[in-house]
């Protein structure tokens, strides 16, 4: 741990200097620019006897840059790229450079607003929120991308009413996940289509999964997501199926409160996939499988101390034909923000619970290291 020191003092020397805002005006128009960054330090603890430790690393999770435009009440746009994908090369199911790009319009008073382009789909909370701001390093097991595609090009429709207590949204995507970018659709020509409603209680509490608000009255939000895709595209994982080759179907509730810097989430999903390739069943005598989970995380958030506590559970099964399967994992975590610097450290440990009792668990635990700063 002695070698990283330096690495370590000289991140958070780095961090503390980096905050600012940045916004040009004209007449009704406006464009405001943001960014950030995030570099980790990785520690796993193996399995004895397993000499790669490549896990042990240093690395950057974020470094971007978001442009966003107004114009008058009703037109918005935003554009946003990360550039450590610069060097990655092309390849299925691969991240690339581009994070958002759409355009919207939003009516002045009745709160209906029309999508168009490359964002977050509206399905799942989780997975709508930026990872960047959450205070865990990583996604939950079924929140990650593996089951459904985070990010696609499409068209949202989308309600707001009830002073935003209720909000609705519709899309319509190619189903290809990020991968919309830089190709035609696949040979079936088909949408995903998905669904999102949900509802606040006795007001919108516009945060994600952190109170920094201190809500003074509970709040809580209640979502129902649905999700439809028949495609004849596989996304070439054994229990990814971002992209499915063959009818995706899924279904999801979350609901979270917010109260005096206490905010909990919880959050579930179930899928069915019904393949075209019959192999994919396992020569059982069925048409289709089951993949969903839980997640569950409550987060204490302190304005006195600058601080928060937290912790996450999430347990994931990535095929019910599977038995022992379930990937379960508890994940601690601690953050600390720099007061006026727009920058704060992350530290989480992820421990892997054994599916079945005195076996191995599904993965080896890991600690996380992580330093954010934004502008």
């Amino acid at each position: 741990m002695k070698k990283y020191l330096p690495v370590l003092i000289s991140l958070l020397f780095f961090t503390e200097l980096s905050s600012a805002q940045f916004a040009l005006y004209k007449g009704d128009a406006s464009l405001e620019f943001s960014g950030g960054a995030a570099t980790f330090l990785n520690k796993r603890f193996y399995q004895a006897g397993d000499d790669v430790h490549d896990k042990d690393r240093i690395g950057i999770d974020y470094a971007f840059l978001e442009m966003k435009m107004r114009k008058g009440r009703n037109w918005r746009a935003v554009l946003k790229t990360e550039f450590i994908d610069a060097n990655a090369g092309i390849t299925f199911d691969q991240n690339l450079m581009l994070k958002k790009a759409f355009l919207q319009y939003e009516t002045a008073h009745t709160g209906t607003f029309v999508k168009l382009g490359y964002d977050k789909i509206p399905y799942s909370k989780l997975g709508e929120e930026s990872g960047f701001k959450s205070p865990f390093q990583n996604r939950s097991e079924v929140t990650n991308g593996n089951s459904f595609a985070l990010r696609d090009a499409g068209i949202v429709l989308g309600q707001e009413c009830w002073r935003q207590r209720v909000q609705i949204y519709l899309g319509a995507f190619t189903g290809l996940g990020e991968n919309s970018l830089i190709g035609d659709n696949d040979a079936s020509g088909n949408f995903e289509y998905t669904g999102r409603i949900q509802f606040a209680f006795p007001s919108n509490p516009d945060q994600d999964q952190i109170d920094f608000h201190s809500t003074p009255l509970p709040t809580i939000q209640l979502g129902l997501n649905a999700l439809y895709a028949n495609k004849v595209t596989d996304d070439g994982g054994d229990f990814s199926y971002t992209v499915f080759n063959g009818t995706k179907q899924a279904a999801g509730v979350d609901a979270s409160i917010y109260f005096e810097g206490l905010c909990v989430v919880v959050e579930s999903h179930l899928f069915q996939f019904t393949p075209n390739d019959t192999l994919r069943l396992m020569h059982y005598i069925t048409d289709h499988f089951n993949a969903g989970g839980v997640t569950a995380q409550a987060t204490y958030f302190s304005k006195k101390f600058h601080s928060l506590i937290g912790v996450r559970y999430d347990d994931y099964n990535p095929n019910d034909l599977i038995m022992n399967d379930n990937r379960r994992t508890v994940s601690p975590v601690f953050n600390f923000f720099f007061p006026n610097s727009g920058a704060f450290v992350k530290l989480q440990y992820s421990y892997r619970l054994s599916v079945i009792e005195g076996g191995s668990p599904w993965k080896d635990h890991d600690l996380r290291v992580a330093f954010n700063y934004s502008f």
